[in-house]
């Protein structure tokens, strides 16, 4: 996977997912943060728009925006944090009931 581009409501939000989808083994995510970079020149680009936690809680719309960033990388137009040679992205949401 080229970007992980993932809900982040909170931190705890970012761990369960990489956990729940298998990117990290259960338990591991302090190991893998460790372990990996997250910026778009790293080994596991991580919502290189800064995700909600860099740019605030738009409520239902912050969602759409890893949706907007994961189409603005693949397009090849996210300037000076573009993905180099990016081909696939992975976008998570949630749903609120």
């Amino acid at each position: 996977m080229d970007l992980l581009s993932l809900y982040d409501c909170y931190t705890s939000v970012v761990a369960t997912q990489l956990e729940s989808i298998g990117i990290c083994a259960q338990g591991q995510f302090s190991k893998f943060v460790r372990d990996h970079t997250f910026d778009h020149t790293g080994d596991f680009p991580l919502n290189t728009h800064g995700g909600q936690l860099g740019f605030g809680q738009a409520d239902l719309a912050g969602g759409m925006s890893h949706v907007i960033e994961a189409v603005v990388q693949l397009r090849g137009e996210a300037g000076e944090r573009q993905i180099p040679n990016i081909g696939h992205a992975l976008v998570t949401g949630m749903v609120r009931r």
